[in-house]
């Protein structure tokens, strides 16, 4: 099917990624004309991601795949509303997004964004504040 003929639309934004660890915010939109009843999303990782904690939502992983219920097994995603989710984990390598969502087993159009991973380095002059007290450098 066409993605614009899709009856759900799921946004993944990466909102923080260390190097390391991740949290990304998920959003399901129905578009359909019915209410999805006792909903579940489904997608795959396309890296080496683990997930350790999701917000207003159960999780379950096996291996790359994922499957996100809502808290109460009968909630309803009525027409036109949507469900905002929240997962954070940890990754090796390169956190690569997951691009393929399913909403009660129909295909998502799906919207990814993200940044992309930014490694901080704090030089040795920024992270020693002292004055006078001769070891802030490793010749003296």
């Amino acid at each position: 099917s066409a993605p614009d003929q899709a009856s759900c639309h799921v946004i993944y934004l990466l909102k923080t990624d260390d190097g390391k660890q991740f949290e990304a915010a998920l959003t399901v939109h129905n578009r359909g004309t019915e209410p999805v009843e006792a909903w579940q999303l489904e997608f795959a990782w396309p890296g080496g991601q683990s997930v350790v904690a999701a917000q207003a939502a159960a999780w379950e992983q096996k291996g790359r795949t994922m499957v996100v219920r809502p808290q109460e097994a009968s909630e309803t995603i009525a027409p036109g509303a949507s469900r905002n989710l929240a997962l954070s984990g940890t990754y090796s390598g390169i956190n690569a997004l997951p691009a393929d969502f399913t909403l009660a087993g129909k295909s998502c159009q799906t919207t990814v964004a993200g940044a992309t991973t930014t490694v901080v380095t704090v030089s040795e002059e920024n992270g020693k504040r002292k004055k006078g007290d001769g070891d802030d450098d490793e010749d003296d």
